[in-house]
């Protein structure tokens, strides 16, 4: 019996499902319940029972479980403290994040970091909210960013950065000139919307909700680059964190203006899964996540450095 076999189980039985847990391994259905059913009959008892639609663990299952976390923790705290006691910081680090951290807030905290660690491989995924927090739960990631994160009970948030939402329009539009703006001002404005399941979506709505502000969306996307594009053809007006637009506003082709009387701050946090002992390499980024980075003056510069 191997380690695989370990996650495996453990994977069935937190997904309650074969199909997940195989999903999760890359590999078969038919494959996943050979192995659980190899494991029975080299110790000789039930693990599982298998009902319709339903996965219920025997006494002998859950006994099995908790050993079978223990082997994979202690695996993991081996490879830990392997790992420390190396000079140099090394190995692979990989992120789930969605489109608007991944690509505004954390580049200079990756460019930071390979500068300081050149031997550690980065590696990020841009996703849609509900995948990062599975990619964390299923360990198919160490770390995901996500907006306005929520409580899992396998998961631990440590915040990030937050960011504020605000106003874009085009450069044209009346509402450019004004130095604030009232939610209250977009009642009946034609509008570009974040798509309704993302956690941005919903706090603007929230905002607009309190304000009575009864906006006409003209167009709703997943994406900011689609919302910005949008609206640099004057399709419509939208609400956005500001770091996203801040190289449009500085090039002229978007106009941010401040939300006024509106709750606009846009709380980011990092996803990491309970129980886990985090390679050294995920702690040093960690810590470099603690540190106040200037993101504006990151995107000027790569601004210049792109001439």
């Amino acid at each position: 019996m191997d380690l695989l076999n370990f996650k495996i189980f453990c994977d069935v039985v937190e997904t309650r499902s074969f199909t997940k847990a195989a999903a999760r391994n890359y590999l078969s259905q038919s494959a996943v319940s050979q192995q659980v059913r190899s494991i029975e009959e080299e110790l000789n008892e039930t693990l599982i029972n298998r009902g319709r639609g339903t996965l219920e663990l025997t006494e002998a299952g859950e006994i099995f479980l908790v050993g079978s976390r223990s082997i994979l923790q202690s695996f993991e705290e081996i490879k830990a403290r392997l790992a420390a006691t190396k000079r140099e910081v090394s190995g692979a680090i990989r992120i789930s994040s969605t489109y608007s951290i991944g690509l505004y807030e954390l580049p200079p905290y990756l460019q930071r970091f390979i500068q300081l660690y050149p031997n550690v491989q980065m590696s990020v995924d841009y996703r849609h909210t509900p995948d990062i927090y599975e990619d964390v739960i299923s360990k198919r990631v160490d770390l995901g960013f996500v907006a306005y994160p929520s409580p899992r009970p396998q998961l631990t948030i440590h915040p990030f950065r937050e960011d504020r939402l605000t106003l874009v329009c085009h450069p044209d539009h009346p509402f450019s000139k004004l130095s604030s703006i009232d939610p209250r001002q977009l009642h009946e404005q034609p509008f570009v919307a974040f798509s309704r399941v993302t956690p941005t979506s919903k706090a603007i709505r929230r905002i607009l909700k309190r304000a009575h502000a009864q906006v006409r969306i003209v167009m709703e996307f997943d994406n900011i680059e689609l919302i910005k594009r949008a609206v640099e053809i004057n399709g419509g007006v939208s609400i956005v964190p500001w770091h996203t637009i801040l190289p449009q506003v500085q090039n002229g082709v978007l106009a941010a203006v401040p939300l006024r009387n509106a709750n606009d701050l846009r709380p980011l946090g990092v996803l990491l899964r309970k129980e886990r002992i985090l390679p050294t390499a995920v702690l040093r980024f960690l810590d470099l996540l603690e540190e106040p980075l200037d993101i504006a003056n990151h995107m000027k510069a790569s601004k210049s450095a792109g001439r």
